[in-house]
């Protein structure tokens, strides 16, 4: 689970994951929680336009692959105080169900820390393995202003905490 809170660059990373994995010619397959949600996995399948059920060819890909890649990103747009179909939620919650027991099946999922910490649909997810992203930290702000700008003027706090968000 990558958690952060807005604009610490989650979908950034999900991004780049995405790429590597292609680049490295591992079966990857990224959805965005928001845009391809589905009321349940059989419908999800047939928007993917999927010739099988997703679980069946991730399951297909994973018997035939070291290694088979799962990124949902954005689930928290799912969440109970932006959606209020929670149908959507259950069916990614289901997939992840279905796929966490394939031993060469990686699955990341991102999500806000508000979303994740106050929405008890996320419940399943608190428990499992998490990667926070946080601020930059003072001296990568400072090291990136340096080289934009060598005579690079003193920040006050508030802009410091600003640039610190990396949105």
């Amino acid at each position: 689970l990558l958690v952060g809170n807005p604009g610490s660059g989650k979908s950034v990373v999900m991004g780049d994951v995405l790429r590597n994995l292609e680049e490295r010619n591992i079966p990857v397959l990224g959805l965005k929680a928001d845009q391809d949600c589905a009321e349940n996995l059989s419908e999800l399948g047939v928007r993917l336009e999927l010739d099988e059920g997703i679980v069946e060819v991730i399951q297909a890909l994973a018997q035939s692959d070291e290694r088979v890649v799962l990124l949902v990103d954005q689930i928290d747009a799912l969440s109970q105080s932006l959606s209020v179909r929670r149908e959507y939620l259950n069916t990614f919650t289901r997939l992840v169900h279905a796929l966490e027991a394939i031993s060469n099946v990686r699955i990341i999922v991102s999500c806000r820390t508000y979303d994740l910490q106050n929405d008890q649909a996320f419940n399943f997810y608190q428990s499992q393995r998490q990667i926070t992203l946080g601020k930059l930290g003072e001296e990568q702000v400072k090291s990136v202003l340096q080289k934009l700008d060598p005579a690079n003027p003193p920040l006050t706090k508030e802009l410091m905490e600003l640039l610190q968000v990396p949105l």
